[in-house]
């Protein structure tokens, strides 16, 4: 079990993480944090990079200008789940069909994530917004969508497969190159390095909190809070019992973000056009096709880690989340070091 180091500005952290001294705000011992969640900007900014798909704009020293920096940051980086987490998943999304069975028949759910976390030694999901409250939960992201397999599609859904995956918060070394020219910002990774995954802090009356794993784990709060929820089509069940319509719902934040264009999330959508729709055929709508466009068809494994990047450095935009040192070394070169 690894966290990152408590070191840099003290006050930094807060503005990330809501925290409150354990034994209240009189108490002579200030320093072991019960951690409630997310700062509104972290959240905002999330929203905001997630949404676009892309960096949100920072505004340059010069017009013209190019550096490096380095630093540490965080980082979510996606895994195949093991037969452990996929079983949990499986239950899970068993349960949740029951939940709805009285309603609904002929249920399929084809996206379904969530944040675990636990009641004594059982594991129940997160599948929504959370209040800002102590919860035990974990820094990762536990998921399950279905994917056309080989010889499958829309025209011919016969072998429809479950994927399942699990993406965890990592403390990162970033070599970053920013660059703008006439204002326009190019900004790329040049190096980037997993030093060690960051867990959810818990409390401990005995030992100081430490105050940089409460900030990624309001980033990872707000990063999760973009994806996690569950996406099915149903057939409705009238009063009478007998079936009424097809409908789907979509439960998730995922819609309003760039990565509703994954190609993980094909079936659902292809599924929903056909059955709902009444689609002749499997030709993507106007919509689709643009969601598509915007992801460039990726999947989740890829566009997960880059929305993680993208948050990350959209922080730069903000004088309150990151400040800059800069030295002038000509009228269109500068190289910066973040203190």
């Amino acid at each position: 079990m690894s966290t990152v180091d408590s070191s840099g500005d003290i006050n930094q952290p807060s503005l990330f993480a809501v925290y409150v001294p354990l034994n209240g705000q009189n108490s002579s011992d200030n320093t072991s944090e019960v951690f409630t969640g997310p700062r509104t900007i972290i959240s905002r900014f999330s929203n905001g990079a997630a949404s676009i798909g892309d960096i949100l704009p920072i505004i340059p020293s010069y017009l013209n200008s190019t550096y490096i920096l380095q630093f540490y940051g965080p980082k979510v980086e996606c895994t195949d789940a093991g037969p452990f987490e996929t079983g949990i998943i499986e239950n899970l999304i068993k349960s949740q069909m029951v939940m709805s069975e009285a309603t609904e028949r002929n249920q399929e759910i084809d996206y379904f994530a969530f944040v675990p976390a636990k009641n004594s030694s059982v594991i129940y999901p997160i599948l929504g917004n959370r209040p800002e409250e102590p919860v035990d939960a974990m820094n990762q992201l536990w998921m399950a969508y279905s994917k056309y397999g080989n010889g499958s599609n829309c025209q011919n859904p016969s072998n429809i497969t479950w994927e399942y995956t699990v993406c965890s918060l990592w403390n990162v070394s970033y070599a970053v190159n920013f660059t703008f020219e006439n204002g326009i910002q190019n900004i790329t990774a040049v190096d980037q390095q997993l030093l060690e995954e960051v867990d959810y802090p818990t409390v401990n009356a005995s030992s100081p909190s430490n105050l940089t794993q409460l900030a990624y784990s309001a980033y990872m709060w707000a990063f999760t809070d973009q994806i996690i929820g569950f996406m099915e089509i149903y057939e409705e069940i009238l009063s009478n019992g007998s079936a009424g319509t097809n409908n789907s719902q979509i439960q998730t934040q995922i819609q309003n973000t760039a990565l509703l264009g994954s190609s993980d999330l094909d079936v659902f959508f292809d599924q929903r056009r056909v059955r709902l729709d009444g689609a002749p055929n499997c030709t993507l709508s106007d919509q689709r096709a643009q969601d598509i466009g915007l992801a460039r068809n990726y999947s989740l494994h890829t566009l997960i880690p880059e929305l993680s990047f993208n948050i990350t450095m959209s922080y730069f935009s903000s004088s309150l989340l990151s400040y800059v040192t800069t030295y002038l070394l000509s009228p269109c070169v500068r190289v910066s070091s973040r203190d």
